[in-house]
């Protein structure tokens, strides 16, 4: 019993050092496989260097691209030219004159020409901020003939801009009427004083242009639907309100937009 039990270890130790043997021969040549295959996953010293450079890479790559936008804003602001927002007209002024840029400007129907439509409606005085230039003389007339007088001054520079402008139209009229509720109201909270009356403007426009119908589109802009004959088929008409003052020097207006 001794001998046999001492030949079984020695049979299980020979089989043993051969399986060693193969699991060592195998592991050589995997080794040696992945020593000389360019697309072994592991990573030396130098793949991981290589790693850095490409994340280094992509960081460059990044701080070009914001250099590059910065150099394109520098250009836009060096070579396009400015509106010429002080633009002042002369005895001589024509609407013609202060769009003579690019003719791209005068001859399409794009963005492109905004700069020098705004110019040129600057130049006529049609911007709301320029209101304070219209007085209208005071011949005795009432607080809304007045209003009236206002109104058809100011809108009616619409029909002084270019052909093409985004604020040209073909026609506009102007329905002024009081509110009087309006009036007292802010007059007991000390908005305005008793020499200024409010009042609701309906103005009823044809646009000259798909720039200009775009542009005039306020929120409570609808087709004309009223029986006025002499009102021309297409046109539009929109709601504001206003102020109407009686100063020294004459009838001042104020159109403040759809609401007060």
């Amino acid at each position: 019993m001794n001998d046999l039990f001492l030949k079984i270890p020695n049979k299980i130790i020979s089989r043993g050092v051969v399986i060693l043997s193969i699991l060592a021969a195998l592991c050589v040549m995997i080794l040696a496989s992945r020593a000389v295959n360019p697309d072994s996953h592991s990573y030396s010293n130098a793949d991981f260097a290589s790693n850095l450079n490409a994340d280094s890479d992509i960081s460059n790559i990044s701080s070009n691209i914001h250099s590059n936008h910065k150099n394109l804003n520098n250009y836009i602001q060096e070579n396009i030219p400015e509106t010429p927002e002080t633009f002042v007209p002369d005895d001589k002024y024509t609407p013609l004159e202060i769009v003579s840029g690019p003719e791209i400007a005068l001859n399409n129907n794009t963005a492109d020409r905004d700069p020098y439509d705004e110019a040129e409606y600057r130049a006529i005085g049609g911007m709301y901020d320029q209101q304070d230039q219209i007085i209208i003389p005071d011949r005795g007339q009432d607080y809304l003939q007045a209003a009236q007088e206002y109104c058809d001054a100011f809108e009616r520079l619409h029909l002084q801009a270019s052909p093409g402008s985004k604020y040209k139209y073909q026609f506009i009229k102007c329905l002024v009427e009081a509110a009087p509720d309006e009036t007292k109201h802010f007059r007991e909270a000390g908005e305005i004083g008793e020499n200024t009356w409010a009042f609701y403007l309906t103005d009823i426009f044809l646009p000259e242009n798909e720039r200009a119908y775009n542009w005039s589109m306020a929120g409570n802009t609808v087709d004309y639907m009223g029986n006025d004959t002499s009102i021309p088929e297409g046109a539009l008409e929109s709601y504001r309100c206003g102020y109407i003052t009686r100063d020294a020097d004459g009838w001042r207006g104020e159109i403040v937009g759809t609401g007060w």
